[in-house]
């Protein structure tokens, strides 16, 4: 049904992921509870390319949990998840970091204001339709400065039950000038082999478009 939904052009609707919440309480996707998840994280900010990060986004923050790595490699971090008690509970997890800024906003009708210098969508491509995904790359092409990174990143299909997303972020990045591919990447977290897998885009500088 969810595959159904994602493959016939509609992405998931902000009551999904509302009710979500409210039926799971804290620690919603089990973050803090399964110890794997900090390496997951610490992985997926260390693809971010070499380099000072002045400003970077992340878009699907959920509570928080990986905000705080990336506030360690970024001066000032711009945190936004489509559902407003994510972002509250976000912010009391994020409580004693000033670089944070953490927002109630669906990405799908903007991105926050501002030019990033990276950008990280960890396990939320999957939840938008190709449509979607397509008009969400080509804002971030305008809001991460040339020279900057794009990380994406999602769980293997065995848990996520979506369609995988990162291929279609590889093809689209492949056919638009804005974007260069600087490497793929997987870290294994299961005894089974289950993970994540990882892809880094740089923004292309005006000359080579």
């Amino acid at each position: 049904m969810l595959r159904v939904r994602i493959l016939r052009g509609r992405g998931f609707r902000r009551e999904f992921f509302e009710e979500f919440y409210a039926a799971q309480g804290p620690d919603a996707w089990s973050y803090a509870r399964n110890a794997y998840n900090q390496r997951r994280f610490e992985f997926i900010v260390a693809a971010i390319p070499p380099g000072p990060v002045g400003r970077a986004l992340e878009i699907g923050c959920a509570e928080g949990q990986m905000t705080a790595h990336l506030a360690r490699r970024a001066v000032s971090v711009v945190g936004v998840d489509i559902v407003e008690e994510a972002v509250r509970r976000a912010r009391e997890n994020c409580a004693g970091l000033a670089n944070v800024a953490l927002l109630a906003q669906d990405v799908r009708d903007g991105l926050p204001p501002g030019s990033f210098d990276a950008a990280v969508c960890s396990d939320v491509l999957y939840y938008l339709s190709r449509p979607e995904l397509r008009t969400l790359l080509a804002r971030l092409a305008r809001a991460i400065r040339a020279g900057g990174s794009l990380v994406a990143s999602e769980y293997s299909l065995g848990t996520a039950r979506l369609p995988s997303r990162i291929g279609d972020v590889v093809r689209l990045c492949a056919a638009s000038p804005d974007w260069s591919l600087i490497r793929e990447s997987s870290l294994a977290l299961q005894a089974d082999g289950e993970g994540i897998r990882v892809a880094v885009f740089r923004r292309a500088p005006p000359e080579a478009r």
